[in-house]
């Protein structure tokens, strides 16, 4: 399954997911940060799910989503956010794409703290545990503003 990426970061994020399993979700000791685009670390965030009721933990957030944000989410679930009401797309997305079992990326703003929409496009991919379910994800964005400058704080 191939997706209409923007950011060539997010792309070279995509590619290697994909490499890791031949087109397939990839099980979660295959998840590797090391090998990701260290341009992109202070957007990546991991995410543990949790099954009835589903629930997203927050377990690693890149610095640059924690300061547009102003909230530190790290280890915490999302519904437990002072945010919450302004996350409820971004859950819903996290919901299909878990339901489905798919990656997808999305054109969807980055709503910090301030009310302020920040344009971004978002990527979501998921790792199974060997249950086959799907127990992780790397969720990754990337602002508009970056994505035409080219530059990351």
């Amino acid at each position: 399954m191939s997706l209409e990426i923007k950011s060539s970061l997010l792309q070279e994020l995509y590619d290697h997911w994909y490499d890791l399993n031949a087109g397939g979700i990839p099980l979660e000791n295959q998840l590797d940060p090391s090998s990701f685009p260290k341009k992109l670390f202070p957007f990546i965030s991991l995410y543990e799910v949790t099954q009835e009721p589903r629930r997203y933990y927050a377990k690693i957030v890149g610095n640059g989503l924690i300061h547009f944000a102003n909230v530190d989410y790290r280890n915490k679930y999302l519904d437990e956010l002072p945010i919450f009401n302004l996350l409820s797309e971004i859950i819903d997305w996290y919901d299909v794409c878990v339901d489905e079992e798919i990656a997808s990326v999305k054109q969807l703003p980055f709503k910090a703290i301030n009310d302020e929409d920040l344009p971004a496009e978002r990527l979501f991919l998921p790792y199974k545990n060997t249950d086959g379910q799907i127990s992780k994800f790397i969720a990754a964005s990337m602002l508009e503003v970056h994505l035409k400058t080219h530059t990351l704080p």
